[in-house]
């Protein structure tokens, strides 16, 4: 599996090469006041690159705060979560929330 994924990359990294230098033209950029000549493979490289860094940083960022709201969420015990999934099971609930616990399951109540 490893290898595949190495031949992969090799595969992508050759054809981005060739991508560059088929796009050599000299194009003009400006940008806030700078103003500098580079081909159009290499400025469209770059453009790429940035692009896929801001995504990768607006990930981490929800991934952190996905993380953060699932440590800060109030923890249910074990017990709350037993017996609301014994409720949630036995199908029998309808409306009547002053129904005892045995009355529910089937018992006499």
């Amino acid at each position: 599996m490893v290898w595949a994924a190495t031949a992969t990359g090799l595969v992508l990294l050759v054809l981005l090469i060739i991508f560059i230098l088929q796009n050599q033209e000299s194009i003009t950029l400006r940008y806030f006041g700078w103003v500098g000549a580079v081909s159009l493979g290499v400025a469209l490289f770059v453009a790429a690159v940035g692009g896929g860094i801001l995504v990768a940083v607006a990930g981490a960022a929800r991934i952190i705060q996905l993380r953060y709201r699932a440590s800060h969420r109030p923890r249910q015990t074990r017990r709350t979560r037993v017996g609301r999934a014994r409720w949630a099971d036995t199908g029998k609930v309808t409306c009547g929330a002053s129904m005892s616990r045995a009355a529910v399951v089937g018992g006499a109540g």
